[in-house]
């Protein structure tokens, strides 16, 4: 989305210099603005200049090195906001005109700012980029009162991505976008992790479910309330609904969510809504975050405030913005389908040449699980422009292998380095051919290394070893890149996004994670397959009966092709196009089925996918048959 400011850009930088001294006391002396198209679906509260001691900052990244900032915003109870400053690891409090009220430093304490909540009793913040992820529990004085260690099954590795309060003022805890709801502690602030079936909110219980973007009917998904098989809301887009989360319900039972659709196209493109539902699941507006136009990623970006009205967080090169939403009955689609790539050709390579995805887990485990022993050199030591991974603290045993700018370390390479007194990591853009200072792994080495490559490639030349796929094609070992920039590997499809390995800087992680990956956090990267990666099963070509034909039977034998490299095949019948109504399931060995017990004068789709140790490739074209009367 366009934004045309009442000044010109040019009137903006020349009163950036005049105004300089008065935003060290104020930084907001920016006009507010309103998005200038037929949409029109927010308008500036105020503006903060970038690169201001009052301002969140940006770490602006380079060549080969990942751009990010400021990772969460909420409102406060008086209507005072509350900016989540991740890259230097503080809260910043302003008021309605933005102006600097408060500043809470958090670099004794905090690893990795991902996640606020605010309330009566003060501030909560997530950790996670610690070791053992933590919620902290701070006064609005900056005071800490308290913090929680999340326990096994609430870590990264499990989905983990925020916190949130109920209207009781019980703290949970998300994973999966939502999808997931933990208590961590109950009205009474008692430690109590309890598994919820949704929010908590005036004795209902509301949740939200999506249907995987490869698997049938990816264009739905629901927000429950307390009847899971009777949805609420039933949130429908165009194309695939990448993400459904649930922002706030109001008392009069108003529903807020935020819903991220999908192209279908061979690289990500995300429209990023906020949809607004009266209490009978009517949809009575909309608005739309401009996420193309996010200088940076921000993984909270809306708050609902006390007015009820729902506030997200702008970041520009230059300045940020918070800004209010303004809600249309519809919007026009900014989405555009393009033409999916083939599927990959089938290949004639033997497996002894190619990398298998049991291979590629391994190499990817073999991170994640790696311990070494640090010492004080490893950590602390000398090295030419080196800035030290923050989740480093004192000596002693570490997991994973950090990052290190163009660093290309296997965990053996990493761990033989530490045992010779070389520095680990270095997460500065500064030292990438010292690599006999500081010792670990960049993105695109993790994958490089996982690829079973002898050489390292970098983002910008991944492209030439591998091909173009869908989304709905991704499978383990395939990545999501972005030349000159990040590259993240796919593991498996999860709620509301995927789950991925990389390693990053990102939110102050600086080593290599296994965690929860919005597909809002990749929009205008690619999807790829390693060439050399072993082959999964080509489409199978239906062959009987034939498609729009009636059969004499209710018990028909369904038969197809072999497809190549398919070891086995899984058979679908439904009575909807989608399969949301499948009446048969089955996996064989052979290339025919019968299917028996249909009932007559009933159209019914079938469909077929071949299965190998790689995994399933994918479903054959549908064919429909009908019943005889």
């Amino acid at each position: 989305m366009r934004i045309v400011p009442h000044y010109s850009s040019l009137m903006i930088i020349a009163g950036a210099l005049i105004l300089a001294s008065a935003w060290a006391q104020s930084p907001s002396n920016l006009p507010s603005r309103v998005s200038d198209t037929g949409d029109a679906t927010y308008e500036t509260v105020f503006v903060l200049p970038a690169d201001h001691p009052d301002s969140p900052r940006y770490q602006h990244g380079g060549p080969e090195l990942l751009r990010w900032g400021p990772s969460a915003l909420a409102v406060d109870t008086d209507g005072t906001f509350w900016i989540a400053d991740a890259v230097a690891n503080r809260l910043l409090q302003y008021n309605p005109q933005g102006r600097l009220l408060r500043r809470i430093p958090l670099d004794e304490v905090v690893v990795g700012l991902r996640d606020i909540e605010v309330n009566q009793s003060g501030i909560w913040v997530l950790d996670i980029a610690a070791i053992v992820p933590a919620v902290l529990h701070f006064s609005r004085e900056g005071k800490l009162l308290a913090r929680y260690e999340l326990p096994e099954g609430l870590h990264l590795e499990d989905g983990l991505t925020g916190v949130a309060l109920s209207d009781l003022g019980e703290l949970l805890v998300e994973r999966y976008g939502g999808a997931s709801v933990t208590r961590l502690l109950d009205e009474k602030g008692r430690l109590n992790p309890t598994p919820l079936d949704g929010y908590p909110y005036c004795n209902t219980s509301y949740s939200t479910y999506v249907h995987p973007i490869n698997g049938p009917n990816p264009s739905t998904g629901y927000i429950l309330a307390n009847h899971p098989d009777k949805p609420l809301i039933t949130v429908q887009v165009d194309q695939l609904l990448g993400g459904l989360f649930l922002l706030k319900v109001l008392s009069d039972g108003t529903v807020y969510a935020l819903v991220e659709e999908l192209a279908r196209a061979p690289f990500v493109h995300v429209d990023q809504r906020v949809h607004k539902y009266d209490a009978w699941g009517n949809l009575i507006g909309m608005a739309r975050i401009p996420l193309a136009e996010q200088y940076t990623y921000v993984h909270q970006v809306a708050a609902v405030g006390p007015d009820n009205e729902v506030y997200v967080l702008l970041t520009r090169p230059n300045h940020l913005e918070v800004a209010r939403l303004v809600f249309q009955p519809s919007l026009k689609p900014i989405l555009q389908a393009h033409p999916l790539p083939p599927e990959p050709p089938s290949s004639d390579f033997f497996p002894a040449s190619c990398v298998s995805r049991t291979t590629m887990r391994s190499a990817v485990d073999s991170y994640i699980n790696n311990s070494s022993a640090l010492n004080n050199t490893n950590i602390n030591g000398s090295c030419a422009y080196r800035q030290k991974p923050r989740y480093l603290g004192s000596a002693g045993t570490y997991s994973s292998v950090p990052y290190d700018w163009g660093g290309f370390d296997l965990p053996s390479h990493f761990n033989s380095a530490m045992a010779q007194n070389r520095q680990a990591g270095d997460i500065s853009a500064d030292t990438s051919g010292d690599v006999a200072c500081s010792r670990g792994v960049d993105c695109s080495g993790f994958v490089s290394r996982v690829w079973q490559l002898g050489t390292k490639h970098s983002t910008s030349t991944i492209p030439n070893i591998s091909s173009s796929i869908s989304q709905s094609q991704l499978t383990y070992g395939d990545v999501m890149n972005l030349p000159g920039s990040h590259v993240i590997l796919y593991e498996e499809p999860a709620s509301n996004g995927f789950r991925g390995a990389e390693s990053t800087t990102y939110g102050s992680a600086d080593r290599v994670v296994r965690w929860h990956v919005p597909w809002s956090r990749v929009n205008g990267y690619s999807s790829r397959r390693f060439n050399q990666a072993c082959p999964l099963p080509a489409a199978p070509t239906l062959f009987s009966p034939g498609n729009n034909t009636v059969v004499t039977t209710t018990s028909p034998t369904l038969r197809w092709n072999a497809a190549s490299h398919a070891n086995s095949y899984q058979v679908e019948v439904a009575r909807d196009l989608n399969f949301t109504n499948r009446v048969f399931s089955t996996t064989t060995t052979g290339t025919s089925v019968t299917v028996s017990g249909l009932a007559r004068n009933t159209t019914y789709y079938w469909r077929v996918r071949g299965v190998n140790g790689e995994g399933a490739g994918p479903w054959s074209s549908v064919w429909q048959f009908t019943t005889p009367r």
